[in-house]
């Protein structure tokens, strides 16, 4: 963990899903890094075990709970858990995500029903549970990580741009909804990052060289800036694009 990063996030939790790798793991570490203690959550229970001890053996404040974002009672059951052992989160970021690119009459049905449950419910649900904690803190930060294919549709992505586009939305909304209460609603639209996740949503086709991507902790860091918005602020949202070639 890097000892100079300012701790400005002391005393307060975050919850954050996805955590086991990727986005996920880099916004976990930072967070940490800056005071925050942080409760990961993701299916891959080894791998979310072993990102939590990572951060503890470097210093920081970190708990692995299981969690499906696309099962309310695995959300209810997460929340439930990380309230016994954090305290109420100050902090939220949903970062769990899916992407299974397929023409519509190639893509099963199920595989659209999961890139909804998680790309667009599993936020809802996350937030459900939050906000009402957040309020009773008299405010918050709830920071959903979701993608340009939110604005900039591409071919063979009708489920993933339809979810991604919902969660901008569902963000902006929030805000109207939220910002009365001091908790504050940021959208981070990164372009592509080196997470694996391309190799998994596009196992065929896929492009070896990724040196042109984002890193998972340049998006890390923008979420680390807009939870540092002066008080008074709330940061809308961040498009985030890699300088090299691609999207």
């Amino acid at each position: 963990m890097e000892a100079k990063r300012q701790r400005i996030l002391e005393g307060k939790t975050a919850w954050i899903t996805g955590a086991s790798r990727g986005i996920g793991r880099a916004v976990a570490t930072i967070l940490a890094e800056a005071g925050a203690e942080v409760v990961l959550g993701a299916r891959s229970e080894e791998s979310l075990r072993q990102a939590a001890e990572v951060i503890a053996s470097a210093g920081g404040k970190a708990h692995a709970v299981a969690l499906d974002v696309a099962s309310w009672a695995s959300a209810e059951a997460f929340a439930a858990r990380a309230l016994e052992i954090a305290g109420p989160p100050a902090i939220l970021v949903n970062n769990a995500g899916l992407g299974i690119f397929r023409e519509v009459d190639a893509m099963a049905v199920e595989d659209f029903d999961r890139q909804i449950d998680i790309n667009l419910k599993g936020p809802w649900y996350m937030a459900r549970l939050a906000i009402p904690h957040m309020k009773r803190l008299g405010g918050g930060d709830i920071v959903n990580i979701g993608s340009i294919a939110g604005t900039a549709a591409f071919k063979r992505g009708s489920a993933y741009c339809a979810a991604k586009a919902g969660l901008r939305a569902m963000t902006e909304a929030l805000m109207h909804d939220l910002r009365e209460h001091s908790i504050r609603t940021t959208l981070i639209a990164p372009g592509s990052v080196e997470t694996g996740f391309h190799r998994v949503a596009l196992p065929s086709g896929h492009h070896n060289d990724q040196s042109w991507m984002l890193e998972p902790e340049t998006i890390a860091e923008a979420v680390l800036h807009a939870l540092s918005a002066p008080a008074g602020t709330l940061v809308s949202s961040y498009e985030i694009r890699p300088l090299g070639t691609g999207k």
